[in-house]
């Protein structure tokens, strides 16, 4: 399992350990920097993510990583050539922004769009997209297994990012990466650290988050009694599912990636199984309430 850095952070503010200010550019420049030294070398990032992709553009060495980009919503009924274009021309503005001629994926990341009539137009698109050389992979970016049922009725994509996470282990549960392994897709598993609730303690998440504070509470307890820092718990269980290819974090500092990457080995004899939320609220992040 090779650790991927989730760029959103980079470009607006994001995720429940937010302090509330945009990370700087030179902070950009140093996780950038030290990822490439760690061998880190897959950025995830869209457009919708604020800033990130001009601030990863701005990074003398971008070339140096594997990026992966996100389509633009279609935000229409019904998906045409003029839809297709735009969406074409979004790609387009992302390289541009990122001051790359290429990129190793590009992924539908509303999945909605691939059940809209003409969705044949919008894969058709990525298709050849991959066929002029712009981009190495494409793929979906889901949050649910409808979603990739739909996916794959229509789309032979190369790879997919998902949810997976102690607190979500649906995938797993579900048999969807094992199967979607078998049939070598590449496969990168996202909300790892459940936007950053793996990584506190249960005292210390916000009011709105009840629902998840007892399970963290224990999820902090079994850490302790195995001598395990939390990112170590977490990545321990990412290391047990041998199909997963990358693992996307989100990283706000040189001494997060540090922690992130000595954590990355880790294994623990434990039965993870124990810690999955079956109330969809609170295993997956989009469910949270606002406030």
């Amino acid at each position: 399992m090779r650790i991927g850095i989730g760029s959103v952070q980079f470009g607006m503010p994001y995720g429940i350990r937010d302090t509330g200010g945009l990370m700087s550019q030179s902070d950009v420049n140093a996780i950038l920097a030290r990822s490439l030294v760690h061998g880190s070398q897959i950025i995830d990032t869209a457009p919708s993510y604020g800033f990130a992709e001009e601030r990863l553009g701005r990074f003398d060495r971008l070339n140096k990583f594997r990026c992966l980009t996100k389509t633009l919503p279609t935000n229409e009924s019904t998906i045409n050539s003029v839809s297709t274009n735009r969406v074409l021309n979004g790609f387009k503005s992302s390289l541009k922004k990122m001051s790359l001629s290429e990129c190793y994926g590009l992924l539908v990341h509303d999945c909605a769009d691939l059940s809209k009539r003409g969705a044949e137009h919008l894969i058709d698109m990525m298709y050849e997209a991959k066929a002029e050389g712009l981009v190495s992979k494409v793929g979906i970016s889901v949050y649910t297994a409808a979603d990739v049922d739909v996916a794959l009725r229509i789309f032979d994509f190369d790879l997919i990012q998902l949810p997976i996470s102690i607190f979500n282990q649906s995938f797993l549960r579900n048999g969807y990466v094992k199967s979607l392994s078998q049939m070598g897709v590449e496969i990168h598993a996202r909300s790892v650290f459940h936007q950053g609730a793996l990584l506190m303690q249960s005292n210390d998440l916000p009011e709105r988050l009840s629902g998840i504070a007892e399970p963290q509470k224990i999820l902090c307890s079994k850490a302790k009694e195995l001598n395990m820092s939390l990112e170590g718990f977490a990545l321990g269980f990412l290391n047990s599912i041998n199909e997963l290819d990358v693992a996307i974090v989100g990283i706000n500092s040189v001494e997060e990636l540090d922690n992130v990457i000595k954590a990355k080995g880790t294994n623990a004899l434990c039965d993870y199984e124990v810690f999955h939320l079956h109330d969809l609220e609170w295993n997956n992040p989009a469910n949270w309430p606002l406030n």
